[in-house]
């Protein structure tokens, strides 16, 4: 049974329990809410892609806490990264960056790139602070569906198949993140966004 979790510290725990037990939840993020898990856990991430009818070939993003995090994650800083984290992160700005060993074929698909962001919302950061480790987002949809903004029906429909869904109310928004890749110079944005930037 899925369980309807608050943004108390006490139930942010207790999210941070399931992640760890390898168990996929719904989460808010500053767009849209998202089905997540631990990015390491690549058993977790190919079920969120089975879980949505989702192509296994399709990468997933990773959000993280912090630009160190990311850099951790990545073979070769691209020279815009820390210009752009520090302009848009927290930020509904996603950046497709060089990946590294650390990231697996789970995530990235076919991609030779890994899409990084900083969120800009309370519950996600402090979800992220508590599990010290990137986590593996996609919208909480059925693939090609409209995104669900509602946390109790994100729990109907997904319910039994996820371990949790953290309520934070409605989300406010129903667009996901602009999407710029740094593996060209100059950047290419793959995705107009929340967020609007040229180069």
């Amino acid at each position: 049974m899925t369980e309807l979790l608050s943004t108390t510290k006490a139930d942010l725990k207790k999210a941070c329990q399931f992640l760890r037990s390898g168990a996929i939840i719904a989460i808010p993020t500053d767009t849209i809410y998202g089905l997540a898990c631990l990015a390491s856990n690549e058993l977790a991430v190919r079920k969120i892609a089975s879980l949505k009818g989702r192509a296994s070939t399709k990468p997933i993003a990773l959000l993280i806490e912090n630009t160190k995090m990311g850099a951790n994650l990545i073979k070769k800083v691209p020279k815009l990264y820390y210009e752009l984290a520090e302009k848009f992160w927290p930020g509904a700005l996603t950046l497709i960056v060089p990946h590294n060993k650390h990231v697996s074929s789970a995530i990235t698909g076919t991609s030779s790139g890994v899409g990084l962001r900083v969120p800009n919302h309370p519950v996600t950061l402090a979800l992220l602070r508590l599990v010290g480790e990137p986590l593996a987002v996609t919208s909480a949809n059925n693939a090609g569906d409209d995104p669900i903004t509602c946390p109790s029906e994100i729990f109907s429909h997904f319910n039994k198949r996820i371990a949790c869904v953290i309520n934070a109310g409605k989300s406010t928004s129903t667009s996901g993140s602009t999407v710029c890749s740094l593996l060209s110079d100059p950047p290419t944005i793959f995705r107009q966004g929340k967020i609007h930037c040229k180069f």
